[in-house]
């Protein structure tokens, strides 16, 4: 099971809230979530899940991400278990990452790219990939 998806966001906030449904759909599958983040999202997913309507449990399970931009930390975490990997910054950082966990089995990967640094190759961004995640969910391509 390899998937490769790809979504672009304005802002942090506008990322964890694209994001949420599907990581919390993920996690009611047992799926692990790994986020490879360019900047520290912990302050900012704080904020979010108290405002989504979520039950205390599955914002608990939300919460034990790691969403801080500590990647080798992850790197060195990565194991073969059923996972979403998120990958979320800029172009350079996204491909960094990616170079390091292509070979990674059992993986859904969702790279996330800002959409102000990449607005002329959206087009060609998205044909790399099996799909495209957004707001309303996921459009296979």
């Amino acid at each position: 099971m390899f998937q490769n998806l790809c979504c672009f966001y304005a802002s942090d906030y506008h990322f964890e809230v694209m994001s949420l449904p599907h990581i919390h759909n993920d996690l009611q599958l047992g799926n692990k979530i790994i986020i490879f983040t360019e900047t520290d999202l912990q302050e900012t997913i704080e904020k979010v899940v108290k405002l989504t309507n979520f039950k205390d449990d599955e914002k608990q399970k939300i919460m034990k991400i790691n969403w801080r931009n500590n990647t080798q930390d992850k790197f060195d975490n990565l194991d073969n278990s059923t996972k979403t990997i998120f990958v979320k910054g800029s172009k350079k950082y996204i491909d960094d990452v990616i170079a390091k966990i292509k070979d990674v089995e059992n993986s859904k990967i969702i790279c996330c790219y800002e959409i102000d640094e990449v607005a002329s190759e959206v087009t060609q961004i998205i044909e790399k990939y099996d799909a495209v995640l957004n707001t309303v969910g996921k459009i296979d391509m």
